[in-house]
């Protein structure tokens, strides 16, 4: 069997022609998914499949040691929603936790989702 030299392509702009035609696709595709996304058929496809197209690219991750999830469920939202202000009355260890100025702003905001870190770190600790 016969070897020979491949064919040697001239460039273009430092890119050999094959290179040079993929990188036009590669930009025309570019301009057009551009395009798409910015309508609103494209809007709602990016909103129901984006998230899970990356996550399914990325793989598995490992969880970071140390790490700690802390979450709300609706009833326990609910219920500080009643005892925020008697804490102390209904709670051993919450309140002991909290620095004086966690304990008036949790008071003053009454929305369980800006509450400060401080909170959610007394749970961590309970």
């Amino acid at each position: 069997m016969r070897h020979t030299q491949p064919v040697r392509i001239p460039l273009v702009f430092g890119v050999d022609t094959l290179m040079a035609s993929r990188l036009w696709i590669i930009g025309f595709l570019a301009v057009v998914l551009g395009v798409v996304s910015a309508l609103p058929l494209g809007q709602r496809i990016e909103r129901s499949l984006g998230l899970g197209v990356l996550y399914a690219m990325r793989g598995p991750v490992e969880t970071p040691g140390g790490a700690i999830v802390v979450a709300l469920d609706a009833e326990s939202i609910s219920w500080l929603e009643r005892n925020i202000d008697d804490l102390a009355d209904v709670s051993d260890g919450l309140a002991p936790c909290l620095t004086e100025s966690a304990a008036r702003e949790m008071k003053l905001s009454r929305n369980v989702f800006r509450y400060p870190r401080a909170f959610h770190a007394c749970l961590v600790t309970l």
